[in-house]
């Protein structure tokens, strides 16, 4: 479904990814650790079309991401790919619910009654008309969860998104967005520093020194 293909990165004459490649199966979870400053987020950044590549392709089925033109790369990013970030990026204006339906608001979905069925599967039923700073860190990333999935997404990349949480968060938070991924057959690539959440998933890799290696 998903190749990185010898994708390379650089900038101010140094180098952060060399030639890193591997494929991503639909319904697969692949897990990538690694030290901070070691690449993991520039290498999310530019599955998910963020960021180009120096050098090196990324396929999503056959077709090359970067060499689509901005409005298609946007709606690719939109439709395709489901974001989950550490610090949650939640706007602290809006209710829950909104900030879940953001994303379909600009697709020009309708999805209200999907984000209330991930609402009420997340555990955040009585909550859905609250604003984001009354809420837990486990609560909040699991506002982020529903968002990143509300466009019923191929694709989700979750950048260290139990960081922040304590270890009886950070495995409850992992448990649902893990489930949620296999229980709708949808592909993620996570990052994270926590190498025992990581092995729960099908394939874990490292990277280092601007490599990536299969460990298992």
């Amino acid at each position: 479904m998903l190749q990185v293909v010898e994708v390379c990165k650089g900038w101010e004459g140094q180098e952060v990814l060399s030639e890193v490649s591997f494929e991503l199966k639909k319904g697969e979870i692949i897990a990538i650790i690694g030290a901070s400053g070691s690449g993991k987020t520039t290498l999310l950044n530019i599955i998910g079309g963020l960021m180009k590549p120096s050098r090196g392709r990324v396929l999503f089925f056959d077709q090359d991401v970067h060499s689509q033109k901005e409005r298609d790369l946007n709606i690719f990013r939109n439709r395709k790919i489901g974001f989950i970030f550490q610090t949650y990026n939640l706007l602290s204006g809006l209710s829950i619910m909104e900030n879940i339906l953001l994303s379909a608001n600009i697709a020009g979905l309708s999805s209200k009654d999907r984000a209330k069925n991930l609402i009420s599967l997340l555990g955040l039923s009585k909550k859905d008309k609250d604003l984001p700073g009354i809420l837990s860190c486990g609560e909040q990333q699991r506002v982020a969860i529903a968002r990143a999935l509300i466009n019923e997404p191929e694709i989700i990349l979750a950048d260290e998104p139990t960081g922040s949480l304590d270890t009886e968060t950070a495995d409850e938070v992992f448990s649902l967005l893990k489930e949620r991924v296999k229980g709708e057959k949808r592909s993620m690539v996570i990052v994270t520093h926590n190498k025992r959440l990581a092995e729960e998933a099908d394939r874990l890799f490292l990277l280092e020194g601007r490599r990536l290696f299969k460990v298992s």
